[in-house]
């Protein structure tokens, strides 16, 4: 009987070697106490007979979990593995410092995350380009945003963005560059505000927009204008704009033979102030426009006759307009023939 008893303890003894030279020890570090129950509810042979498939599949189901970054297993010296995760972090802070010419709201409006998103290093890292390229816009060409990634105490990160803005850089010089010197004189007059401001990118949008609605208001119809461009210190902390006006022309209207047009009919139909050209002959256009304004008002066989005369040694252009204006047809009836069902 004891024989019986030594034999089936040692049989007994043999089983528990054999299964725990199979099985492989295990532990976890940094994952959510959930987790694990979860784990054990999804894999319970995990923990009773862990092996190397068994691993594999417990990162698979913790990693749907939607909570880590990523999830390993690593092998000690002792041959035992650990689970180790790495939990996902958050935003917890962004904080600027340093900025003055801009303030925080128009800053916080670059970045396209908030507090408690999901950390993207990448994405901080663009938000901070985006900030370099929206102080360049501003005229700060020089400015230093340097970007720190600290961990809170909940492992989560706070950004922090130190700005150095540096000097803004400045329009030292602007220069118009025309043969037609009373234009060159009328330009430098009108934008010598624009010197000694920074030079931003909504600036030199106001300047173009200004320089192409002075050149038509003051009847400069054909100017085309080259420019701005600009020339910088090597501290790019001054810019020297030059800007081309090719063909300065300036040009006057004259009229005649316009009999049932009065002189306000006649200017409303050249329309000299818009802007929208498909000519680049102001004369012609005009002579176009004016046709239109008379068939408009029932004159079907107008005719207009049109005469430029560029005085010697000038920037003038005299465009003549002979009206033949013609019968105006007035319909007194409409007659409808056939059937009305």
């Amino acid at each position: 009987m004891k024989d019986k008893l030594r034999g089936f303890l040692f049989v007994s003894l043999l089983l528990l070697l054999s299964a725990a030279a199979h099985a492989v020890p295990f532990t976890m570090r940094e994952i959510a106490p959930k987790d694990e129950e979860y784990l054990k509810k999804s894999l319970p042979r995990l923990f009773s007979e862990p092996d190397v498939a068994l691993f594999d599949e417990a990162i698979r189901v913790l990693m749907t979990r939607g909570s880590y970054e990523n999830i390993f297993v690593e092998k000690r010296p002792n041959g035992s593995f650990e689970i180790i995760g790495k939990p996902l972090r958050t935003v917890e802070e962004i904080h600027f410092s340093g900025n003055s010419e801009i303030s925080e709201s128009s800053l916080r409006e670059l970045i396209d995350f908030k507090i408690g998103d999901r950390f993207d290093r990448k994405r901080a890292v663009a938000a901070g380009e985006k900030m370099k390229n929206y102080y360049g816009e501003h005229g700060f060409f020089n400015t230093v945003i340097e970007l720190n990634f600290q961990k809170a105490e909940s492992k989560n990160i706070r950004l922090m963005f130190n700005i150095d803005e540096k000097a803004p850089c400045k329009v030292k010089g602007l220069e118009f560059v025309t043969a037609n010197t009373d234009l060159r004189t009328l330009l430098n007059s009108h934008f010598k505000w624009l010197r000694n401001k920074p030079l931003t990118t909504e600036r030199i949008h106001e300047l173009t927009q200004d320089l192409d609605s002075l050149l038509i208001d003051r009847r400069y119809m054909a100017s085309e204008v080259v420019g701005p461009d600009a020339r910088y210190n090597p501290e790019k902390t001054a810019a020297y704009l030059q800007i081309d006006v090719r063909e300065p022309y300036k040009y006057e209207f004259y009229f005649s033979g316009n009999l049932l047009f009065t002189t306000a009919d006649v200017y409303h139909g050249l329309d000299l102030k818009n802007r929208e050209r498909k000519n680049v002959d102001p004369s012609s256009e005009g002579s176009e426009r004016l046709r239109r304004a008379y068939l408009d008002k029932g004159f079907p066989h107008v005719q207009i006759d049109t005469k430029v005369v560029n005085p010697k040694g000038t920037y003038l252009k005299r465009v003549y307009y002979s009206i033949h204006e013609g019968p105006r047809v007035r319909i007194r009836a409409i007659e409808v023939q056939g059937r009305a069902s």
